[in-house]
């Protein structure tokens, strides 16, 4: 079945020209990542050597910022954005020729050109540097640097605490921006405010988040949030641990199972991620230290974070952690022994200076204690438990939301704590990665789009029914 319930032409433009190529198109790829700050892309065509796509330019070379623009409109529901792309801009970085590959018995051939695509943020990247100094929060020099050197217009920021100086000598926006990240932390505001937008913990005071990411959508809204205020949304798709995206099996058919459909999610494939405690470990998700050097005072000091320590202060999918520390074994051993993964910052107080504050002092390596390690655990614990699955093609879901997912036990288990289901792909998950990929189907069958997502989870699976949901 067709997905699309709507597609516009594909074009190429230039400066002074443009031109209609969706009749060449085989195959579109946009790629996302809440990882990556900006969405990139590949068209595929298939021409014919008389009339390849540089051809249709007047012989100029393309790959030099040529804009490609496209919309569609899905037949799914919308999701957390209406389910439309309407007429996005992309611009051209890099082109690839393939061999010629014959048509068969008639002496023609076909000539296949790949052409990767970007937004405008990752060209505005390379022209610009930052050479500025700030005294600001986190989140305004963000905000500051996206608006003058990326030209970024839709923004959603996060606001983070503490104002701090900070000079960037010469790095490019993209880069100074992932500096920034990796060093923003989040402090309630008000220390006695309840959230009550999770579910499955009513009563808790807001979370400190220190797991900050920069990123794009497709329709070029950009993001400076924390994965910890993400995790705390209410899910997009279904309300309980079944709906959403769903897969089924049916005993009766092949003991690989068969994939059944339910309303415009319906799953229909997925791939479980591996998972490595020991890597977590070694990465300092467990435990670690931070061993910091004053180099004006030439004095050490010496900060240490055990993960149970602060799950309880941040935001999560589930109030439980994957690895009980409380547990015998090996893994929870790490919690004994957090100088097995240490990192080193050096400080740099002001000389001789009485109104100083010593202990926290507004340079960011000096704040390092309140962000450095918190951080290293926080995306560490995003890296256990997950899958991937491809869906019905729908640009109404973005990079952040979240979602019920539900696979049953591959045993068909009466289990009553999991209702037949499997614990390990059932429940709530994070969209961190989304692939939309539109095909030419060819003939009159038309274009068609899928969507594959990446899922992750930070925290245990507990059943709806336990949580009081």
């Amino acid at each position: 079945m067709i997905n699309l319930e709507e597609l516009s032409q594909i074009y190429l433009l230039t400066s002074d020209d443009f031109c209609d190529v969706t009749d060449l198109v085989t195959v579109i790829d946009i790629y996302q990542s809440i990882y990556d700050p900006v969405v990139t892309g590949n068209i595929t065509f298939m021409d014919s050597p008389s009339a390849r796509v540089s051809k249709l330019f007047k012989d100029a070379v393309v790959g030099k910022g040529e804009q490609v623009s496209f919309g569609l409109k899905t037949r799914t529901q919308p999701a957390s954005k209406d389910n439309t792309l309407i007429f996005e801009n992309y611009y051209i970085y890099k082109v690839q020729v393939f061999p010629l590959e014959s048509t068969g018995t008639d002496g023609m051939f076909k000539q296949a050109v790949n052409v990767s695509f970007c937004s405008e943020s990752m060209f505005l990247n390379e022209m610009r540097k930052v050479k500025e100094f700030y005294f600001d929060t986190i989140s305004n020099i963000v905000n500051k640097i996206g608006t003058n050197y990326l030209n970024i217009s839709k923004m959603d920021i996060e606001q983070t605490t503490d104002k701090q100086f900070i000079q960037i000598p010469n790095l490019s926006p993209l880069k100074a921006i992932t500096w920034l990240t990796s060093r923003a932390y989040a402090s309630p505001a008000n220390k006695d405010k309840v959230n009550t937008d999770i579910k499955t913990d009513k009563n808790t005071k807001e979370k400190i988040n220190n797991n900050f990411v920069f990123y794009e959508d497709i329709d070029h809204n950009y993001h400076f949030v924390s994965i910890g205020s993400m995790l705390a949304k209410t899910p997009i798709l279904g309300v309980q641990d079944t709906d959403g995206i769903r897969i089924e099996t049916a005993p009766s058919d092949s003991t690989t199972g068969k994939v059944t459909y339910r309303g415009s999610y319906a799953a229909i494939q997925h791939i479980g991620k591996a998972i490595c405690p020991l890597s977590n470990l070694k990465n300092g998700m467990y435990s670690s230290t931070c061993l910091t050097f004053d180099l004006t005072r030439k004095k050490y000091s010496k900060n240490v974070l055990k993960y149970k320590d602060i799950f309880d202060t941040q935001d999560h999918l589930y109030p439980e952690q994957i690895i009980n520390p409380d547990e015998k074994s090996m893994i929870a051993m790490s919690y004994e022994t957090p100088e097995a993964v240490i990192k080193y910052y050096p400080k740099s107080s002001y000389l001789y200076n009485p109104n100083e504050n010593l202990i926290n002092s507004d340079n960011p390596t000096n704040n390092a204690h309140k962000w450095v390690l918190q951080r290293t655990s926080s995306m560490e614990a995003m890296d256990q438990v997950g899958l991937d699955v491809e869906i019905k093609g729908n640009v109404g879901i973005q990079l952040g939301d979240v979602v019920h997912f539900s696979r049953p036990q591959l045993d068909y288990s009466t289990d009553p704590s999991t209702s037949g289901f499997d614990p390990l792909f059932t429940g709530k998950f994070l969209i961190t990665k989304i692939k939309h990929t539109l095909e030419n189907r060819g003939g009159n069958f038309g274009f068609n789009l899928r969507t594959s997502l990446s899922l992750r989870r930070d925290s245990k699976y507990i059943p709806s029914a336990t949580l009081g949901v």
